[in-house]
């Protein structure tokens, strides 16, 4: 009852005070004030909440439902651990998109990423600039006689192959759950597979990892080449063979060629400690 009230009075200051859940939570500085204000809203009601549940589950779940929870957990099958995290990856940021975003673009970083992938589609790397050329300037666009995105070329060369068939928004979707299945088949080689299927719902339970999923940005494709780099460093490690070490090779230009510095910064010391393995 305490946990019902504390989440009525939550949803009452949410209609109140933000109109029906609509928040500028957007900031290119610091958080703005009403994100601030949402944030102590949901510490100091929401946790209050968790405890509740806690307690109620502590005092309702009986030893032996929680055991045989356990052993199913563990026992359940990796190859169905894989399709329904695959099939997850994709489907939830399918659904953000046709029920938050209504496919529409969040930032101009977007259609950055779309023209280049649609020249990129047209084999092509950049078009004149049009006459009234400053006419058509544009955030993330370079007009200098010459029009073509600022951006690394990576993800817009994954992109065009959504445009090419019509189906843009679908590959960003793709790739989150390709790279759940990634998650999976790492923690797997390091924790054993039921705490593989724990990494892999936290993957998926990531507001950050779904939300990007949802949009045409580059953060799902770098994380997707990050993954399965670490993925071949794994198995090169484990003397897979010559493709393991292609795999993770690949992975990094896709990644360097998406967002250099996050690939620099989180691939390159991986692909130092690969190295460093197959030297031993």
């Amino acid at each position: 009852m305490v946990a019902a009230l504390l989440l009525l009075a939550h949803a009452a200051v949410w209609q109140a005070y933000f109109q029906g859940f609509r928040l500028d939570l957007g900031s290119l500085d610091l958080p703005t004030r009403r994100y601030l204000l949402l944030a102590a809203l949901m510490a100091f009601l929401g946790l209050p909440v968790v405890a509740c549940l806690a307690l109620v589950g502590a005092r309702t779940l009986r030893a032996e439902r929680l055991a045989g929870w356990h052993a199913a957990w563990r026992e359940y099958p990796d190859r169905r651990s894989l399709l329904a995290l695959g099939a997850l990856g994709v489907l939830l940021p399918l659904a953000v998109q046709s029920a938050l975003l209504g496919y529409a673009p969040l930032t101009d970083d977007e259609a950055s990423y779309r023209f280049a992938a649609r020249l990129l589609a047209s084999f092509r790397l950049w078009v004149p600039s049009p006459p009234m050329k400053l006419f058509f300037d544009s955030s993330f666009i370079v007009n200098d006689g010459r029009l073509y995105s600022q951006y690394f070329l990576g993800w817009p060369f994954l992109l065009a192959f959504g445009m090419k068939a019509g189906v843009p928004w679908l590959i960003n979707p793709l790739l989150s759950g390709a790279t759940a299945v990634a998650v999976f088949l790492v923690a797997r080689e390091w924790f054993g597979s039921a705490w593989a299927r724990v990494a892999g719902v936290l993957f998926l339970a990531s507001p950050l990892v779904v939300t990007g999923a949802a949009t045409q940005m580059s953060h799902t494709a770098v994380l997707f080449a990050l993954a399965w780099m670490l993925y071949g460093i794994q198995r090169s490690r484990a003397g897979a063979g010559a493709w393991a070490a292609a795999l993770a090779a690949l992975c990094f230009c896709l990644a360097f060629w998406t967002r250099p510095a996050t690939a620099v910064g989180l691939g390159a010391p991986l692909l130092v400690l690969g190295a460093w393995g197959l030297r031993g």
